[in-house]
């Protein structure tokens, strides 16, 4: 069983203008679905966190590198914990300006594409048993509906 869950560092505007909630529901979307799917028993979870703050605030959120753990261990993330089970983390960074000025349809697209090529974060990790091919073709799949 696998799990994907998107982390968030956000500013007041992107919660204001309702980009969170739109991340929020990207994340329970691909949750849902990668939920029943098994790709290797090396990799069981995966925390995307989304950075999207004002300017002014961008020296304080810095990207995370890739880091793989096999087995458990317990992280702080927004405030929870959260376990980590054989678990990829990683960080994206979302362009502010682009988020407050986008309206529904362009926040989704936008969302998609830089939850796809964050999957790049695979390359600097070394993960045994796990099918990354059909794992890349399944989010793909769901990211293609999801913005339809």
């Amino acid at each position: 069983m696998m799990n994907l869950t998107l982390t968030q560092e956000v500013s007041e505007l992107i919660i204001k203008n309702g980009v969170s909630d739109y991340i929020k529901q990207l994340s329970d979307s691909i949750s849902g679905f990668i939920k029943t799917k098994d790709y290797g028993e090396d990799l069981q979870s995966i925390y995307i966190g989304i950075i999207c703050v004002s300017p002014e605030f961008d020296f304080f959120f810095k990207i995370r590198k890739p880091k793989y753990k096999k087995g458990k261990e317990i992280i702080i993330q927004d405030d929870r914990p959260y376990e980590l089970i054989s678990a990829l983390v990683y960080d994206v960074k979302l362009d502010h300006g682009k988020y407050v000025r986008a309206n529904e349809n362009e926040v989704k697209k936008m969302l998609s594409s830089e939850l796809l090529n964050s999957l790049v974060a695979f390359n600097s990790v070394r993960i045994k048993a796990f099918d990354r091919q059909r794992f890349e073709a399944d989010i793909a799949q769901h990211l293609n509906q999801y913005i339809q």
